[in-house]
């Protein structure tokens, strides 16, 4: 599997067809569904504020989103249950802040230009 961040949008909606390919039960697929929210949530205010702490905020980002891209990668490399919990946390823990401080990029350039 081949991702980037156009092609996460088309791909990842499948990622149960993957986990399923791979023996995993209907229970562990939606352990491994559960944990978006559970991690990406706490995970992007965890980041954003370390950006802010330290001024840092390009590249916290450039840094999250490289590696998120890479752990996300590393999925279909994953044969086991336990190989995806790490990867699919590990992704969302890495991938949450990238939206969040790209939007606040664009607020913090909006005030620049007004």
């Amino acid at each position: 599997m081949r991702t980037s961040p156009a092609g996460i949008v088309c791909v990842w909606p499948f990622i149960n067809l993957l986990y399923r390919s791979n023996g995993l039960s209907d229970a562990q697929i939606g352990v491994l569904a559960a944990l978006k929210p559970w991690t990406s949530a706490p995970s992007s205010f965890l980041w954003s504020g370390l950006a802010d702490r330290l001024s840092a905020h390009k590249a916290i980002m450039l840094a999250t989103f490289i590696t998120s891209t890479l752990t996300r990668a590393g999925v279909s490399l994953a044969h086991s249950f336990w190989a995806f919990v790490v990867l699919a946390v590990a992704g969302e823990v890495l991938a949450a802040p990238v939206g969040v401080m790209a939007d606040a990029a664009v607020v913090a350039a909006c005030k620049r230009v007004s």
